[in-house]
């Protein structure tokens, strides 16, 4: 796979914010899908890490019917580390629907454990510009319709990269 889809979900918005959960697929262009990474996390961990809290964020939560620690969970480092823990020379993009979310946050984190990213900068994609892009020179796209549950970092990630390959083949046409 050349490429991988990384989402997060938080409890907050700045880039302390409190990581509650990793999702991460590995993609290609063609359609295809590889290794998937699902990783709840406790968020005590995370606090203890010295990320925060934002209590507009955990009131939206709540809003939405809330959000569930799972019996088996991660802890902050042990989720990081499991990110970590490939090849990532061999992507040629690391993909998030809003770098300047998820990226800055996981920065941060890596940053909180004396760590830096795994990824090189040069290897970062932005989904969401993507799609601008796309819609100026297809006006009329119509994305994939959802499978998936939102709000799951996993389920996002998987999304996220259909719509990623869906408007690389319109492009591609």
């Amino acid at each position: 796979m050349k490429h991988v889809m990384i989402d997060i979900e938080t409890f907050g918005k700045a880039p302390d914010a409190c990581i509650i959960e990793i999702g991460a697929v590995e993609f290609d262009m063609d359609g295809t899908f590889g290794d998937e990474l699902d990783c709840p996390i406790h968020p005590q961990t995370s606090l203890d890490l010295g990320m925060k809290l934002d209590v507009d964020t955990i009131l939206w939560w709540g809003s939405i019917g809330g959000w569930q620690l799972p019996d088996k969970y991660w802890t902050i480092e042990g989720a990081l580390n499991k990110l970590a823990d490939t090849d990532w020379n061999k992507f040629e993009g690391v993909w998030t629907n809003a770098p300047t979310f998820d990226f800055v946050i996981l920065d941060n984190a890596y940053k909180l454990m004396g760590k830096e990213l795994p990824w090189h900068y040069r290897q970062q994609r932005c989904a969401r510009t993507l799609l601008y892009t796309a819609l100026q020179i297809i006006p009329d796209i119509q994305l994939p319709e959802r499978q998936t549950a939102k709000h799951n970092a996993l389920h996002d990630a998987i999304y996220q990269a259909q719509i990623v390959q869906y408007l690389m083949a319109r492009l591609g046409e």
